[in-house]
């Protein structure tokens, strides 16, 4: 067919997920399949995922309402749309900062709401006026630092987070943090430009701002 496919993976509800180089590439070999299978089987372009934000600290009124009052109180105080098809805006979670007890809310928003709030930085809710910031959800294992699993599942002895040693962080002798994270990248592809000084679950890593970079691309940031 003359596409350039970039890789071809089985997954287990017997699907198959073709990558191509670019949107072009993408939409021929959608246009092309659609007409070889015709009615056989089903070929779609998967859906990414609408921009999600966080607002931070909700005091115990406003962390009381349901999601639907949330939503209409957010759209109402802040002048924001209220979605449509394809483009709708939800209440994903809710949970409780363990450090103040105050509850962080995460939303789905569409991209010209999410453009808005990012700029401004802040939504009213009830009566108070709260920071937002922009949510992409990674998993840091707090057993051995690396990611893409949880604590409760790592099967490992467990990392110091200061020093990336087999021991606690308190019995941790090291004067200097040293990511485990970005001295294993550095060790397997023979890196030698990458900045290990820090702790392993530091906001600035190397490691944790490539897996951001990431987890964004799969986000849809204009609408459709």
């Amino acid at each position: 067919m003359g596409i350039g496919v970039t890789k071809v993976q089985e997954i287990k509800n017997g699907s198959i997920i073709i990558g191509c180089r670019d949107e072009i590439e993408r939409e021929k070999l959608r246009a092309a399949a659609k007409e070889e299978l015709k009615e056989k089987y089903k070929v779609e372009v998967p859906r990414v995922g609408l921009p999600k934000i966080k607002i931070v600290g909700v005091d115990t009124d406003e962390a009381e309402m349901n999601d639907n009052e949330i939503l209409k109180a957010l759209c109402n105080q802040n002048n924001l749309e209220t979605g449509g098809e394809g483009h709708e805006q939800k209440v994903i979670y809710k949970y409780i900062n363990k450090m103040n007890g105050k509850m962080n809310i995460i939303l789905q928003v569409n991209n010209k709401n999410f453009e808005e709030i990012i700029l401004t930085g802040r939504l009213n809710l009830g009566y108070r006026r709260y920071k937002v910031e922009e949510y992409v959800s990674i998993v840091q294992c707090f057993n051995c630092w690396g990611y893409g699993h949880m604590a409760s599942r790592c099967k490992k002895n467990g990392n110091c987070r200061k020093c990336g040693e087999e021991h606690k962080e308190k019995e941790c002798k090291e004067t200097e943090p040293i990511c485990i994270n970005c001295t294993n990248r550095m060790n397997k592809y023979n890196i030698t430009d990458t900045n290990i000084k820090h702790v392993a679950n530091d906001r600035k890593c190397p490691c944790y701002l490539k897996i951001i970079n990431k987890e964004k691309g799969k986000i849809r940031y204009e609408d459709i």
